[in-house]
């Protein structure tokens, strides 16, 4: 059976709060454990594994050591997919805010994400460098 659209559009929420919380543990739940993560803008950042998610978000916390605030702004849901449109709002420790705005697209295997098609990147700011990749 499949989810209904209110069950695969709670995945993404329930990531955006983990995130918001800096929780990694939370956060990494909501994937699987053979998930696939395709950065179609990035290829060389694509990834297979929830242990890699958990390495990943370990740095992106650290990064932004005095807040995260991660929202979904829209999402669209089509069977097992979920279209979405994020912000994330992260404050490192030297007071410095950086955005990071895009679509991220979720397919979702029993109520977790199986596979994404990731496509956020750094907003432009006039003091930002041209290249920002939140995992350096």
């Amino acid at each position: 059976m499949s989810a209904s659209t209110d069950e695969v559009r709670a995945v993404p929420l329930r990531m955006a709060a983990a995130m918001s919380a800096r929780d990694v543990e939370k956060l990494v739940v909501n994937y699987t454990e053979d998930f696939d993560c395709v950065m179609p803008l990035h290829p060389d950042r694509s990834f297979r594994g929830a242990d890699q998610v958990r390495a990943n978000y370990t740095k992106i916390f650290a990064r932004y050591s005095n807040g995260l605030d991660a929202r979904v702004i829209d999402s669209v849901v089509d069977g097992d997919r979920v279209w979405t449109e994020w912000e994330m709002i992260g404050t490192r420790a030297d007071g410095v805010v950086e955005t990071i705005r895009g679509t991220v697209i979720i397919r979702v295997e029993d109520g977790r994400a199986g596979a994404v098609r990731f496509y956020l990147d750094p907003v432009d700011a006039p003091d930002a460098s041209a290249q920002l990749n939140i995992l350096d």
